[in-house]
């Protein structure tokens, strides 16, 4: 990698299951950049760092994991009281906004974002978040009732009894997963990446 490009590599050696993070020492997958840099008389992808390169028995293990935990809707998140997951949802936000910076530079060198493109789609992220938060609080101040419009009747009782499972390009978009899983959690819900 050219010393005129201002990035350094980040090597991943681990991985997260049932809440802990685990030490990984088997191959790693190597993460480039679409940006090309000159090498010599040609031009290469800019190597980002690395991520483990995980076979399918560890996503079956986060799997059984995940069910673990949620234990039929009767686990320690999913019966947790709204108030305590509203408090873990909102940490979480105070502790990815520090790391503004870093995510909007990953952004822009794992897929080509513009720098206010990048900083449009945090900031973007942030608010729907709390948005959730706000929406999610809504829902349990009012508690469950059968509502109608037009001719729809639904009820908007929460409910916690699926998993959401993500998967995707390595490049997919953070906010998007972000996004995906948020609800989730917040509802009671597994989530499994």
């Amino acid at each position: 990698m050219s010393s005129s490009i201002p990035y350094t590599a980040r090597e991943h050696s681990s991985y997260l299951i049932n809440g802990n993070l685990q030490n990984w020492s088997g191959s790693t997958a190597a993460v480039h950049s679409p940006i090309l840099a000159p090498d010599g008389n040609k031009a290469k992808p800019i190597y980002l760092g690395s991520t483990p390169d995980m076979s399918s028995e560890y996503g079956m293990e986060a799997l059984r994991a995940a069910q673990s935990a949620y234990d039929h809707g009767r686990g320690e998140w999913p019966t947790a009281p709204a108030h305590v997951r509203i408090a873990a949802m909102e940490k979480f936000i105070a502790l990815m906004l520090p790391k503004r910076d870093e995510v909007i530079e990953l952004l822009m060198w794992e897929i080509c974002k513009k720098r206010s493109d990048a900083e449009k789609e945090f900031d973007r992220t942030v608010i729907y978040l709390k948005e959730t938060i706000a929406e999610y609080k809504n829902l349990h101040r009012e508690g469950s009732h059968i509502t109608s419009v037009e001719w729809h009747i639904g009820s908007n009782t929460p409910r916690t009894n699926w998993c959401c499972a993500l998967s995707g390009p390595l490049q997919l978009s953070a906010e998007r997963n972000i996004l995906c899983s948020f609800a989730c959690a917040i509802d009671g819900e597994y989530v499994c990446f």
